[in-house]
């Protein structure tokens, strides 16, 4: 487990905290999160710390996989076949393949960081757990070999089989 991991579940039950830590997903709201992550030891320029205590703030309770080391990859799969969607023969993409591609094509930072959120959020409300100790080591070390790991882990016919048993 993480260290931001780890003190972020030492504050789960903590409203307050979840709700100031929410804020760092917000560019203009990000400065009511800065003593609440002081205060679990992440520093307020660490982007990546900031935006995954954010995510985990979200849903403190359903999110975690605690040591699962689940690609982010394979939790949008998850995601879209608990959605119905399907790549029917027509070659089309599914709108949570749009979504991943445009994931797949960002650049570290802003872009990533938001493009991630909306698939997050979404896997959050359909109760599709986050591991975020897989997700911070990706974010923290985005480049190609990552972006190949979640493509891979996303379109594996090992990962459809996976995901179709769990959605069940």
């Amino acid at each position: 487990m993480s260290y931001i991991t780890e003190k972020l579940k030492k504050v789960k039950d903590d409203r307050g905290t979840m709700a100031n830590l929410r804020c760092s997903l917000v560019e203009s709201k990000k400065h009511r999160a800065w003593p609440s992550l002081y205060r679990i030891g992440i520093d307020v320029d660490d982007e990546v710390g900031a935006f995954v205590a954010g995510l985990f703030a979200m849903d403190p309770d359903d999110t975690m996989i605690a040591g699962s080391r689940v690609c982010f990859g394979r939790t949008c799969k998850t995601l879209e076949r608990r959605r119905g969607e399907s790549a029917g023969d027509d070659a089309k993409l599914t709108p949570t393949e749009k979504r991943f591609q445009a994931i797949l094509v960002a650049e570290r930072g802003p872009e990533l960081h938001t493009r991630v959120l909306r698939l997050a959020r979404m896997a959050q409300r359909e109760g599709i757990a986050i591991d975020f100790d897989e997700l911070e080591y990706d974010l923290r070390n985005w480049n190609d070999q990552i972006r190949n790991k979640w493509a891979s882990a996303f379109w594996s016919h090992a990962a459809v089989g996976e995901t179709e048993e769990a959605a069940s």
